[in-house]
């Protein structure tokens, strides 16, 4: 029984690391964050452990597109 406790515990912390690099990559790779500061979506997610990783991948990221002109602007400088 208790083998399995430990399976499960292992499972469970290889899956959190993996959500947490997976977040350090993408944020690495992003020229832009919600909120605009990377550092504060870093300590999220390093000390907000999967929580944290999973609140940046949902709620952090923004596109690399710049963003769509409201009507009535073309953009144009």
């Amino acid at each position: 029984m208790s083998f399995l406790v430990i399976l499960a515990i292992l499972l469970f912390v290889f899956f959190q690391l993996g959500v947490q690099v997976l977040a350090g990559i993408d944020i690495g790779r992003r020229k832009r964050v919600r909120g605009g500061n990377k550092w504060i979506w870093v300590w999220v997610i390093l000390v907000g452990l999967l929580p944290g990783a999973i609140a940046y991948l949902v709620a952090g990221r923004l596109g690399d597109q710049p963003p769509v002109p409201f009507d009535g602007e073309t953009g144009a400088v």
